[in-house]
């Protein structure tokens, strides 16, 4: 059921493809950056498209926080051509780009104008389906083509399942980071329900297309640090499933060592296909000066407590087609 609702929404964003590309300006989680606003005072107005063109004509140094909201066609620079864009969007075109997030709202999904990303929201009705196998062999006959993995464990009196996606989406290529509970009663029952807030975890990831983007450092997009049950990032474009890298950070409560413990016992032994335990899974390496290849994770602590997961995800689990 989820993989149908993420076909309808690459069908959507597809019939509004330019529109988002071109005049699309709202405000982003990232540091509550928003795209057009050059002054810091959290809105795009004219004031803005003068900044930029100051910085165009070499007069202001930008700052790195105005190469990021300034640059609003995306080319990695800023131009008299943002400034243009910024000033029909405040002439009042931004409006339809509030009417189309009301519109992806309806679907569960918000857009990050900054990175030009989709991403589900905490609250997406999606929630209330859950998870199972099934729709996994369902997604490739809607052409969502991806490899997916599963970390099972056992914690505080739940079977907890981690099940993480990277592929194409229709029309879009993207990574999903999953948290899903059952009742160990429910063992043999192949659905499991989507992790309540109690349940939640922070997480983040960075989507690298290739392997030489993730040896450069050069990632598609990021999804930063946000408590979540699913966080996942959507962007247009073609995609080898195979080839994708995804750097996954996991944060896990001081109190909850129990957990920390189960999700790196189902990170050395990663569920299979056939819900039974794989024999394969990721090697730890630490420091990380030792770190070679890939699908191999380091477990780390913060000063106040925190249990840190760093996970490099390349070609571990399987593909769903």
């Amino acid at each position: 059921m989820k993989k149908l609702f993420s076909l309808v929404l690459a069908l959507v964003m597809l019939i509004t493809a330019v529109p988002f590309g071109a005049l699309t300006a709202s405000a982003v989680d990232k540091e509550d950056l928003v795209l057009g606003d050059g002054n810091g005072d959290g809105k795009m107005t004219a004031l803005d498209a003068r900044i930029v063109l100051q910085i165009a004509a070499g007069l202001i140094e930008p700052t790195e926080e105005q190469m990021i909201t300034l640059d609003y066609n995306k080319d990695a620079q800023v131009t008299a051509l943002d400034a243009r864009k910024i000033l029909r969007a405040v002439a009042g075109l931004q409006d339809y780009a509030t009417t189309t997030n009301e519109i992806l709202g309806l679907f569960g999904y918000k857009y990050d104008p900054v990175q030009n990303i989709y991403y589900t929201s905490v609250d997406a009705w999606q929630r209330n389906f859950g998870f199972a196998g099934i729709y996994d062999n369902a997604a490739a006959y809607a052409t969502m083509l991806y490899k997916t993995l599963k970390i099972d464990f056992e914690y505080d009196g739940l079977d907890w399942r981690l099940q993480w996606w990277k592929g194409q989406y229709g029309v879009l290529e993207g990574a999903e980071l999953g948290i899903y509970t059952k009742k160990p009663e429910n063992k043999d029952f192949a659905f499991y329900k989507c992790a309540d807030d109690d349940n939640m975890l922070e997480m983040q990831f960075d989507f690298y297309h290739s392997v030489n983007d993730y040896n450069e450092q050069n990632p598609l997009f990021t999804r930063y640090e946000q408590e979540h049950w699913w966080i996942t990032g959507f962007k247009f474009g073609v995609c080898n499933p195979t080839s994708i890298v995804v750097k996954a950070t996991i944060f896990v409560k001081p109190e909850e060592t129990g957990m920390a413990d189960g999700i790196e016992k189902g990170l050395q032994n990663l569920t299979g296909k056939d819900n039974k335990p794989s024999g394969e899974g990721f090697t730890e390496y630490k420091p990380w000066t030792e770190v070679t290849g890939y699908d191999y994770y380091v477990r780390d602590k913060l000063p106040d407590g925190t249990h840190v997961f760093n996970v490099i995800w390349k070609d571990a689990g399987y593909l769903n087609f």
